[in-house]
């Protein structure tokens, strides 16, 4: 009798792939305050906030797929895309701030030197980090006074420059003698530098005018100081002085005629918010550059093209709703104007008159 063959049954064994869903966030690895200001051109000013100021990183999602979604824009400037000129009203990306397109514009005509923003940080599965905000920072200098009153034979006048705001870095300013009646080498001489430069941490500068008594009786003569091209750096509102030299009588000068007085108290005009910029031909943005030296360079490049800047009021908040993007001073009296600045989230300094 022959044995029965075994049944030999085939085990087949199933594999089922599920994909991984992703539910972790991204972080937000490096947040730091930029503070180099560079001239943009059409009497621009901007910090450019970089790959130094943000980094972002998720396990996920590839860097540069990474978003900021603004939640709350700065209060007093604006965003921009320097590539474009595209106004930044919502959102941008980690590869925009890589490839250094991304700028805040200083605000014109606003005595403030610090400006914020908040955002939220996104992976492409939705994945959202909790908010962040992103302080920015910089300086503004200016002269003390609007006017100065000298006596012929007080040997030196000093002019005072100041530096308000963000003071960690150096800055520089340029300043200049206008004459008037009174001439450069016959009624005064003055400091041969022609260029103000504040150390980090140093925030007044003075400059020197020398008088010169030639000893006539004549009438009072008067010059103007400027300042003029700022770097890492922006102007205030006093850029510019008239110095008048009083003609000493009897050997002196009256005290009256050295006192200023004082203008009409007025409020300034409150302060607005930057003008639209306008589109202009696109031109390249060079490499980025990272020391503060080299930073200032740029202010030499052609400006980037300009989009247009839908009108805004401060403190607008976007919400959460989907945004997009929009294209686009012996014998001296000085005269210290008075200053009034509207309430802000920073501390902004108040110069009253004196």
């Amino acid at each position: 009798m022959t044995g029965a063959t075994p049944r030999v049954q085939n085990s087949v064994l199933h594999l089922q792939l599920v994909d991984r869903v992703d539910r972790t966030p991204p972080s937000l690895t490096t947040r730091q305050s930029p503070s180099v200001v560079v001239d943009l051109g059409g009497g621009r000013y901007g910090i450019f906030i970089t790959s130094k100021h943000l980094q972002a990183s998720d396990p996920d999602s590839p860097m540069e797929e990474l978003e900021f979604s603004i939640t709350r824009p700065p209060h007093f400037g604006y965003l921009e895309n320097a590539l474009t000129g595209a106004y930044i009203r919502g959102r941008f990306t980690q590869q925009d701030v890589d490839q250094r397109t991304l700028v805040f514009v200083l605000p014109a005509d606003m005595e403030v030197t610090a400006d914020s923003f908040q955002f939220l940080l996104t992976d492409p599965a939705g994945n959202t980090a909790l908010p962040e905000i992103l302080e920015l920072s910089w300086s503004r200098v200016e002269l003390s006074a609007t006017c100065y009153r000298t006596c012929e034979t007080a040997g030196t006048l000093q002019i005072q420059i100041q530096r308000n705001g963000k003071s960690a870095d150096p800055a520089y300013v340029a300043i200049q003698v206008e004459e008037g009646s009174a001439k450069p080498g016959r009624d005064f001489t003055h400091s041969t530098a022609g260029l103000i430069q504040f150390d980090p941490g140093v925030s007044v500068k003075t400059w020197n005018i020398y008088l010169i008594d030639d000893g006539l009786e004549e009438n009072h003569e008067t010059f103007t100081v400027t300042l003029k091209n700022p770097k890492n750096a922006i102007l205030g509102q006093r850029t510019s002085a008239s110095v008048e030299i009083i003609d000493p009588r009897g050997g002196r000068c009256d005290p009256d005629d050295l006192r200023v007085e004082d203008d009409e108290k007025r409020l300034p005009a409150p302060p607005r918010l930057p003008d639209p910029p306008r589109p202009e031909k696109e031109e390249e943005v060079e490499d980025p550059v990272t020391d503060i030296e080299a930073e200032l360079l740029w202010e030499n490049q052609p400006p980037p093209p300009r989009g247009d800047v839908p009108n805004r009021r401060p403190y607008l908040d976007y919400g959460l709703q989907d945004p997009q993007d929009q294209a686009a001073s012996s014998y001296s009296q000085i005269y210290y104007p008075s200053r009034q600045l509207p309430g802000t989230d920073w501390e902004v300094r108040q110069q009253l008159v004196s």
